[in-house]
């Protein structure tokens, strides 16, 4: 938080997609601890927001 004006303005934000296969997922669903040797996949996809019909906030692009 600031009281300052904005230089300025802040940048769009960064949509974060994690992936992991579906038989890690059930095994974390059903012991609350990730198999050893799972592997996460992380996608990270810049936000768009000169997209129509958009009249504000942000979409993945």
């Amino acid at each position: 938080m600031t009281y300052e004006e904005l230089v300025t303005p802040p940048a769009a934000p960064v949509f974060t997609n994690v992936f992991v296969n579906p038989s890690s997922y059930r095994a974390f669903m059903r012991t609350g601890m990730w198999p050893n040797e799972t592997v996460f996949i992380l996608e990270f996809r810049k936000s768009h927001t000169d997209t129509a019909p958009n009249k504000g906030g942000a979409i993945s692009g």
